[in-house]
C-alpha cells in the first residue's frame, strides 16, 4: 500500500507538527490535520486519507467517539487507524481493539515507534 495523505487528529499541536514532520519526511506523504474527532471525521468524509493517526483524549469529541461513528455510520469507509494514547490500561486498549483499530502508539512517541507501527500496518494492506 503507497500513502499518498495521512490524516494527524490531535488536540495538540506539538503532537500535530511532531508526526507530521516525521511522516512527511520518511513517507514523502502529504499531511492534514484535525484538533479533534469531529474535525478528524469531516476530514476522513472530505479529504479520503490513506491513514490516519488517531489520539484518544481529546475536547469535543474525543478519538473513542469518533471511532464507534466512524465504524457504525461509515461502516463502507475502510481506513487504517493507528490510535494515540497515553493511558495504557486494559479497559482503553480493549475498547480500541474492539473498533477496529490497526495498531496502537503509547505516548509520548518517537520516530523508530512510528516508522515500526506504520510498517506493519502498511504490510496489512
Amino acid at each position: 500500500m503507497e500513502i499518498k495523505k495521512v490524516l494527524v487528529i490531535d488536540d495538540n499541536k506539538n503532537e500535530q507538527v511532531f508526526l507530521s514532520r516525521a511522516l512527511s519526511s520518511i513517507y514523502s506523504c502529504d499531511i492534514i490535520t484535525a484538533d479533534n474527532g469531529q474535525q478528524g471525521l469531516e476530514m476522513i468524509l472530505m479529504e479520503s486519507p490513506d491513514l490516519a493517526f488517531l489520539d484518544v483524549a481529546m475536547p469535543l469529541m474525543d478519538g473513542i467517539e469518533m471511532l464507534e461513528i466512524l465504524r457504525i455510520q461509515y461502516s463502507q469507509i475502510k481506513i487504517p487507524i493507528i490510535a494515540l494514547t497515553a493511558k495504557s490500561d486494559s479497559l482503553t486498549l480493549n475498547k480500541l481493539l474492539t473498533l477496529d483499530i490497526d495498531e496502537y502508539l503509547l505516548k509520548p512517541i518517537n520516530i523508530e515507534q512510528i516508522i515500526n507501527k506504520m510498517e506493519k500496518v502498511l504490510s496489512k494492506y
